[in-house]
């Protein structure tokens, strides 16, 4: 299919991969395009290991950034929209490590390893009578 769109050259399909955090930590941006979330999980990995977090304007999406402060929206099914703030993420660095940086601390404090155990336990445990 990349070849069929002519983008081979730009991308590389990597297969299996030991390291994701260390993958991830030579990543600028992280970008989850989609219709819908329940939690946008490979997002707050991404945003976990320092990338800038890019998400479509979505359910489950929008819970987990603040656009401008932790991470940017683009609307739904607009790649127009979603090329142009890459292309303007990638020509401002400082500004997308800046973002990349308070992104990270609010995942961290946010969905800690911690606190979502704690959470999807109770999510399975009966009410207590």
């Amino acid at each position: 299919m990349a070849r069929e769109l002519g983008v081979a050259k730009q991308v590389r399909f990597l297969g299996y991969v030991r390291d994701m955090p260390g993958l991830l930590g030579r990543v600028k941006l992280c970008v989850l395009s989609t219709h819908y979330e329940g939690l946008g999980l490979g997002l707050i990995e991404g945003m976990a290991a320092g990338c800038c977090g890019i998400g479509s304007d979505v359910e489950g999406v929008q819970e987990i950034l603040t656009p401008g402060e932790t991470g940017f929206l683009v609307p739904h099914q607009d790649a127009a929209a979603l090329a142009e703030l890459l292309a303007e993420r990638l020509q401002d660095s400082p500004g997308s490590a800046r973002i990349a940086a308070a992104g990270r601390r609010h995942v961290q404090a946010t969905f800690d390893r911690q606190r979502m155990r704690r959470e999807y336990l109770a999510l399975f445990q009966p009410p207590a009578r």
